[in-house]
């Protein structure tokens, strides 16, 4: 379970990072590529708030 939570905090840490790069410049990112980061962002904070609220469940996966 730690290591799946530690595992996903430091994806969206790596994914924050490359949002701020890609902002940072006068680039601007196509919709799509917004609408795959906002999903994952989604599906990973669902995941950590899963594993936090119920780590009994989680260690049965």
């Amino acid at each position: 379970m730690i290591s799946s939570t530690k595992h996903a905090v430091g994806l969206a840490f790596f994914i924050a990072l490359l949002f701020v790069a890609v902002m940072n410049r006068d680039i601007v990112p196509e919709q799509g590529t917004l609408l795959l980061l906002g999903t994952s962002l989604v599906g990973m904070a669902t995941l950590v708030r899963r594993n936090l609220s119920n780590p009994a469940d989680s260690a049965k996966e």
